[in-house]
């Protein structure tokens, strides 16, 4: 009879190692209690605490005091001054932020003393802090609203995004990419860490990628006859499975009744534009052409070996055609959360806009139609307790008046009151006017930290002539410290004085709604005379924004699928199409104002633009050549005309030039000149000659300092 193979590591002796398993087991008992592995945020969270702590310890025990031993000693009397020392030295006004960071402490105590803190002790904390501290500060208990966007809401922020809104992306393919996301979101519940690079993995280009995703070509059970399209989407990094091998696998199929709530039309537009199909696919025709046959149930739309890896979602980059779309770097969670928030102020909602809206909506529509299992797979929660506690809609779903009267629910209208734009308004104010950004800038912090600008200021240009000639010197760094923490300061304080007039705007304008409708007397009938707010639809900048508009919105008969195919080819095509153009970014506006003599005839420009022969050569003295040359651009884009010389220097250097060899050989980007430049200053000399272009003079520039405006102005990255 044959041995059994001997399993991997068993001893080759029948007597145990006695001496190697208590070596182990000692091991396991000196590391303490087991603890589950931490996300990277929670650890970024646990080290600033611990920063505080230390911060704290040096201030109390002394700069050469054992941190650690202080946080071990530490007793009641410890933990409450702790607390004093954070709310006296910052600005903390949330009971609840205390509460996080009392978490933290015992979360750090435990790991170093391995055993948790004294039942008693912590008993007492917890009651100071619910009480005595928050009398003591006037700490704020409320919790924020947690508003929830439900189908109707989605459907009109998708529509505002498509046909109303005027803003500017600087490529349009932000747009495609935001709208995409938005319906990824709600139809997962998830989180969107899962799909852009997420802030605790900064630097990881960890997002979705084009191989977690797959496109298939099936028979349609319902319709044997034809077939349809549907997409797997693998979410690998969700919270508490980025270091795991289980993905989340959620299944996509055709919208044909609404073609704008469709993410499988959004996915082909994005594949075209970046040419990621493997076997020769140029169209969207060339894909609904595709039948099953042989036998087989499916038909994948396999990527390119080299799009596998290539983000789904990427973010803005600059580079010597200006700003374009990365094509390996991911976008982050940063950028994306204030595209939404910025969406959601320019459509008027009252309540910011952020992913939680959607997730959270798509979690309540879950609870109910699925098990708690279920739920728990799609949300990512461990347990069920965790969506009760932060989850669940604050407003009561049940119709508990009907309910007690015995008549049947008013689901409808329950469902269009829980609407999160209820109250919203196109009319909010969406920036502040003069007079009230001179009052926040006549504040006591600003005005303070700007004279003790002012006098370094002084000081420095009497030692050293020029700012510029004390760079490398302590009271430079001094003044770039100041100039960043006003303009820091400056930024929140107009940030919060826009929240201020905007919550006033909303909390007045029903009562004047009712007082023009009354009219002048309350004992008339509402009349329908008053002034009527009905928005225009805008102009918009490109040609496939106005199709898209009526293609993803028109309304759609069930019976008609050859029109219903036709306008999804239509809407397919444009959205690729539309992922290349450039919008107009500018100053201050997003429409330039330009005078007839600073700028070229753009009603002109159009209509010759396929004759670059007949572009006047003479140009305005603050035209960019390398905009004017730039097809994929507005033609207000293109011939944007600076205020001043050196604004005209600085965009052509920053955006153009310096990602050009400043020695080499170059067409003139006119689109009606065929002169070659040799080099920087050979452009420039050519510009002046040929175009009546003259570039200021500029000395040395700090490209730390350019680099750092830009990004905070456009939310973007610079070097890609």
């Amino acid at each position: 009879m044959p041995r059994a193979p001997k399993r991997r590591g068993q001893s080759t002796t029948k007597a145990l190692d006695r001496d190697r398993i208590l070596q182990k087991d000692a091991r396991f008992s000196s590391a303490g209690p087991s603890r589950k592995v931490r996300a990277e945020a929670t650890k970024q969270l646990l080290a600033r605490v611990w920063r505080r702590w230390e911060r704290y310890s040096a201030l109390m025990h002394g700069d050469d005091a054992n941190h650690e031993k202080t946080l071990l000693d530490a007793g009641l009397e410890d933990f409450r001054r702790y607390f004093h020392h954070r709310l006296i030295e910052s600005a903390v006004t949330k009971q609840s932020s205390l509460l996080t960071e009392w978490k933290c402490l015992l979360i750090l105590y435990r790991d170093l003393k391995k055993q948790p803190l004294e039942i008693p002790l912590r008993e007492e904390m917890h009651g100071l802090l619910h009480g005595q501290f928050v009398d003591e500060y006037d700490l704020d208990m409320t919790t924020e609203k947690k508003s929830v966007m439900n189908v109707e809401d989605l459907l009109f922020l998708l529509h505002y995004l498509w046909a109303f809104d005027t803003f500017a992306f600087p490529i349009e393919r932000q747009r495609v990419q935001l709208s995409l996301l938005l319906l990824i979101i709600a139809y997962t519940t998830s989180r969107p860490g899962a799909l852009v690079e997420a802030h605790c993995a900064h630097g990881t280009n960890e997002c979705l990628v084009y191989k977690d995703v797959r496109l298939l070509v099936i028979p349609n059970p319902e319709e044997p006859d034809r077939n349809v399209i549907v997409m797997e989407v693998s979410l690998r990094y969700t919270k508490g499975r980025r270091d795991t091998n289980r993905p989340t696998i959620f299944l996509f199929h055709e919208r044909e009744d609404n073609l704008t709530m469709c993410p499988i039309l959004h996915m082909l537009a994005l594949a075209l534009a970046d040419e990621a199909f493997e076997a020769g696919i140029r169209s969207v025709e060339d894909i609904y052409r595709l039948r099953v046959t042989g036998g087989r149930n499916s038909l994948e739309l396999r990527w390119k070996e080299s799009m596998l890896d290539v983000p789904v979602f990427r973010r803005l980059v600059s580079s010597k055609e200006g700003i374009t779309t990365s094509s390996t770097r991911a976008l982050t969670y940063n950028v994306f959360n204030k595209s939404l928030r910025d969406l959601g102020q320019r459509a008027g909602l009252r309540w910011p806009l952020t992913p939680y809206c959607l997730r959270r909506a798509a979690g309540n529509a879950l609870d109910g139609q699925a098990t708690e299992a279920e739920r728990n797979q799609a949300m990512g929660h461990s347990r069920s307790d965790i969506f009760l506690k932060y989850y669940i809609q604050q407003q009561v779903k049940a119709d508990v008046q009907s309910a007690y009267l015995g008549t049947p629910a008013r689901h409808a209208l329950f469902h269009a009151v829980s609407r999160m734009c209820l109250d919203r308004d196109a009319r909010v104010p969406q920036d502040l006017d003069d007079t009230q950004k001179a009052e926040v800038r006549q504040t006591f912090e600003l005005r303070s930290l700007l004279n003790t600008r002012t006098t370094l200021k002084q000081d420095i240009i009497q030692e050293f002539g020029k700012i510029k000639n004390a760079v490398g010197t302590p009271k430079h760094e001094e003044h770039r410290r100041l100039l960043k923490r006003y303009c820091s300061m400056e930024k929140t304080l107009l940030k919060d004085r826009l929240r201020e007039v905007q919550e006033a705007f909303f909390q007045s304008i029903d009562t004047k709604e009712i007082e023009t409708q009354l009219g002048p007397g309350l004992d008339h009938e509402p009349s329908n005379d008053g002034e009527l707010f009905t928005p225009a639809m805008p102009i918009h900048q490109f040609h496939e924004r106005s199709c898209l508009a009526v293609n993803l919105f028109g309304h759609l008969k069930s019976g008609e699928i050859e029109a219903t195919r036709t306008r999804r080819f239509a809407a397919t095509k444009d959205m690729s199409a539309l992922t290349f153009k450039r919008g107009a970014i500018c100053q201050s506006t997003n429409v330039p104002l330009r005078s007839a003599e600073a700028s070229l005839d753009v009603a002109k420009l159009s209509a010759i633009e396929d004759e670059p022969d007949l572009y006047p050569l003479s140009c305005p003295a603050t035209l960019c050549l390398f905009c004017l040359g730039n097809d994929s651009m507005t033609d207000i884009g293109r011939t944007y005309s600076y205020a001043r010389k050196d604004s005209l220097t600085r965009h052509v250097e920053m955006r153009h030039l310096r990602y050009m060899d400043p020695s080499a050989e170059f067409q003139c980007p006119h689109p009606g000149c065929q002169a070659s430049c040799y080099g920087h200053l050979g452009f420039k000399r050519h510009a002046a000659e040929a175009h009546n272009i003259i570039h200021a003079a500029r000395s040395a520039t700090s490209w730390e300092d350019c680099t750092a405006s830009v990004e905070g102005k456009y939310g973007m990255e610079l070097f890609g």
